[in-house]
């Protein structure tokens, strides 16, 4: 399946904003709900949010999780975020 890069940029920030800034928002709650689940509820997850399912894939996937993962994203994290 190929996928929107602007949609994924904006899937790819909301973790960003999930992972440092541990907000209350939908997004949030999603990428939280998305981590935790197991491969069959994130299928199901993934009819409805495909583009937070694969930036939530690339990010667990990629050698480096912080800084690094969202800079080639074009996102740029405070350094003096954990």
């Amino acid at each position: 399946m190929e996928f929107d890069r602007e949609e994924l940029k904006k899937a790819v920030l909301d973790i960003y904003l999930w992972q440092y800034l541990s907000g209350d928002s939908f997004s949030s709650l999603l990428c939280h709900l998305i981590r935790k689940s197991d491969i069959i509820n994130k299928a199901k997850l993934g009819i409805c949010f495909p583009h937070h399912i694969e930036a939530m894939r690339l990010w667990e996937e990629s050698a480096d999780g912080g800084r690094g993962f969202f800079a080639e994203w074009g996102i740029e994290v405070d350094a003096n975020q954990n």
